[in-house]
């Protein structure tokens, strides 16, 4: 499933809204494996990472909630009334424990 995420040099995190039948999975099963491809037939690149996931509150939240803004701004101020992460979502890092990458220099 697409979903926006956001990212530095120290983690990957990702936003949903909240209630949703994948955050409960993740909070009863923090296990994740995430696959990202692009590139053209024949020449296609990517990206798995596996792992946990980490539920972010506080602080931190509101940190990465400012980076998705500005990410994906204006798309996200249009859908969250203005730039502050609303309540109903959640933000989760993942914490990669196997990666594996190909097509990609």
């Amino acid at each position: 499933m697409p979903m926006y995420f956001a990212h530095d040099e120290r983690a990957l995190a990702m936003i949903s809204v909240d209630g949703l039948a994948k955050l409960r999975h993740l909070e009863r099963d923090p296990r994740v494996c995430l696959v990202a491809e692009g590139g053209e037939r024949g020449a296609v690149n990517g990206l798995i990472l596996s792992g946990t996931v980490r539920f972010l509150n506080g602080r931190e939240r509101a940190e990465w909630g400012e980076r998705f803004a500005q990410r994906y701004a204006p798309a996200l101020e249009r859908l969250w009334g203005g730039q502050e992460l609303p309540e109903n979502r959640r933000v989760f890092c993942v914490q990669p424990s196997v990666r594996s990458a190909w097509g990609l220099e």
